[in-house]
């Protein structure tokens, strides 16, 4: 078995960095860095200071000084605009039917939005949904009887919508939004639907053998075994298309991206200041008070944590699958290695 980022041996470690401390007031850490060149990894010696935990990556233009929020939209666009010439030159195809049904359609406003699961979904359909009616809920569940989809409407009015209406997409980074969706599908849920994705994905502990000890969770009379985060990542990993779920499906299978002419692309990691842009682009005044306000995000906080135990082969196939939409919405798989050897380093100071 591979190891996990934080199981590298001391003797390893030694070999590719070594730390030290200054007798200035701040001590400056020598860090590992993952370059991923083609099919292999190579351990790259570097220097650097910590960074803050999930900050846009996207945030300077020729040098140190911070973008506004207008500039980091122009640069999402121009870099997902850029990847879609690249990869799919000259091409136009239909939006796939799947896209289809995941767009949500507001009328009074003109604007189409297609959900992607674990990127603040709860709460930009409740945006949405208080722009159509009018209210200010967020306690409301909304199920599909109280959304309008594309798909409900004709051929010709699809093709209407889709190209007159503002498109509105949020994305988020792929390793914390594989952390969001096992904590909340599987830990954090409760009732029938936790059991339904314990039941359902029990199969993922092939991965890690039945051997592994796991907590035991009963329900209406059955056992059933809890799935580690490690039986998660090792089964997207390996076998997409068996345990493949919208909730953890990359974006690229979600929302046709290169088929539509997107408006507005929105992260999770920033996006009470992109609704607040997105208001303001697309005409809505005097709505400000629905927007919702800042909140840590869960997977921000546990995605270190959780992928610091997972091997680094596991790690690198995951990059591998998510690649596209790294690349596509502006994000950076190394910068994620960065992110995770950096928080092993400063555990293993700690421990020290």
């Amino acid at each position: 078995m591979a190891p996990s980022f934080s199981q590298i041996p001391r003797s390893s470690r030694r070999r590719y960095f070594f730390v030290f401390f200054g007798i200035v007031a701040m001590s400056t850490i020598f860090f590992v860095r993952f370059r991923h060149d083609q099919n292999k990894t190579e351990y790259v010696l570097g220097r650097d200071v910590l960074l803050p935990q999930k900050t846009i990556s996207m945030s300077t233009i020729q040098g140190s000084e911070p973008m506004s929020l207008e500039q980091e939209q122009a640069k999402r666009m121009a870099v997902f605009k850029d990847y879609c010439r690249r990869h799919q030159p000259n091409t136009v195809k239909p939006v796939a039917n799947e896209t289809i049904s995941r767009f949500i359609v507001n009328d009074k406003y003109k604007i189409l939005y297609c959900f992607v699961p674990k990127t603040g979904t709860t709460t930009t359909k409740h945006v949405f949904y208080n722009l159509e009616h009018g209210t200010n809920t967020t306690t409301l569940f909304l199920g599909s009887k109280h959304l309008k989809f594309l798909s409900e409407y004709t051929d010709n009015e699809i093709l209407r919508r889709l190209e007159t209406y503002i498109k509105f997409i949020v994305v988020r980074d792929p390793l914390e939004r594989l952390a969001s969706s096992w904590k909340n599908k599987f830990m954090d849920i409760r009732g029938a639907m936790r059991y339904w994705f314990i039941e359902h994905y029990q199969s993922m502990l092939e991965t890690i053998g039945d051997n592994e000890p796991g907590e035991k969770i009963t329900y209406q009379d059955v056992n059933w075994k809890h799935i580690p985060f490690l039986a998660f990542i090792r089964a997207i990993a390996r076998n997409q298309t068996r345990w493949m779920n919208p909730h953890w499906q990359p974006v690229y299978q979600l929302c046709s991206p290169c088929q539509v002419n997107w408006d507005y692309i929105a992260h999770t990691e920033t996006l009470v200041e992109d609704f607040h842009l997105f208001f303001k682009k697309a005409g809505i005044v005097g709505r400000e008070n629905i927007i919702p306000k800042m909140e840590e995000r869960v997977g921000s906080r546990f995605y270190l944590e959780g992928f610091m135990k997972i091997p680094l082969e596991e790690i690198q196939r995951i990059g591998e699958l998510y690649q596209s939409d790294y690349d596509m919405f502006g994000y950076s798989f190394q910068e994620d290695l960065d992110n995770l050897m950096k928080h092993v380093i400063k555990e293993k100071l700690h421990d020290n």
